[in-house]
């Protein structure tokens, strides 16, 4: 199961150097013709992982690629990324985010006279980071052999790590949290 886990930020410069190497000597080279293109790999696989949260209530936007559900309030949304140094047939990363927005945060936001954020940001990052062991985490799309377990693993662990972490925004104390903006809101903020 070709999982890249990097315990050390001079592992993942190393890796990004290499990439770099290995993409720019591909590109000299010339595509292999039978090699399967990175990007069809890449979407078909996001398309694969998504599909195993259909019944979780999870709708797939291809264009982004990404997948979306709504809940209490929240956009619960898992991003996938990829590398501009992908080889088809050698190499093609998948990485994977967890973010949480709100339309409601987003209003309120855009009500103030003054606010450093106007979109719907409420928190989230990569699913690696979301856990307590901190490594940077990519997967391996590029051989077809391995790839069914690849995409297992991907689907394992948004569930381990995303899931989880979507679920800590449904039990929030709203009424207290309503109450406060409510009273900040009307503090007059000039000078």
């Amino acid at each position: 199961m070709p999982r890249n886990e990097f315990k050390s930020i001079r592992g993942v410069f190393s890796d990004i150097v290499r990439r770099k190497s290995d993409a720019a000597k591909a590109r000299r080279k010339g595509r292999d013709k039978a090699a399967e293109p990175s990007a069809e790999v890449y979407a078909d696989s996001c398309a694969r992982i998504a599909s195993a949260f259909e019944n979780d209530g999870f709708r797939y936007a291809k264009s982004g690629p990404h997948m979306t559900r709504r809940r209490n309030g929240f956009a619960e949304k898992v991003v996938f990324q990829t590398s501009y140094h992908n080889i088809p047939g050698q190499h093609v990363s998948l990485s994977v985010a967890a973010n949480v927005g709100s339309k409601k945060l987003k209003e309120w936001r855009n009500s103030q006279p003054v606010s450093l954020r106007k979109d719907d940001w409420v928190g989230g990052g990569m699913i690696h980071l979301l856990g307590t062991n901190q490594v940077y985490l990519t997967w391996e799309l590029a051989d077809p052999e391995s790839r069914e377990d690849t995409i297992a693993d991907v689907v394992d662990t948004i569930r381990c790590f995303a899931l989880p972490y979507f679920d800590h925004f449904q039990n929030i104390p709203t009424e207290g949290v309503q109450n406060s903006v409510s009273a900040k809101s009307q503090v007059n903020m000039s000078v």
